[in-house]
């Protein structure tokens, strides 16, 4: 499996989980921490990548979904994309 077969799995596994949950927006990220939880570790590292991404993303759903990943699991490899959201913050409200 390449990262982009990985990523769209990511994608429709979470449109999905909207879809049997529309009510429940908390469903998404629980199913998520599950889905990772189950991950071995070449998953681990394409799904820490995506995260990375959501992170940096300009999609409000896809950095909060990843934060919450990246707290749950205390993902340590997403440190650079952290401190660039980071920057990111800071400069918007300066």
């Amino acid at each position: 499996m390449t990262l982009d077969e990985f990523r769209l799995r990511l994608e429709s596994f979470r449109f999905d989980v909207d879809e049997q949950n529309p009510k429940n927006p908390m469903a998404r990220v629980m199913a998520l921490i599950e889905l990772y939880r189950s991950f071995d570790s070449q998953e681990r590292l394409f799904a820490n990548e995506v995260l990375a991404e959501w992170v940096l993303s300009e999609c409000e759903i896809d950095r909060y979904d990843a934060l919450a990943l990246i707290r749950e699991f205390k993902i340590g490899s997403v440190n650079t994309a952290l401190n660039e959201l980071r920057q990111r913050l800071l400069a918007s409200t300066s």
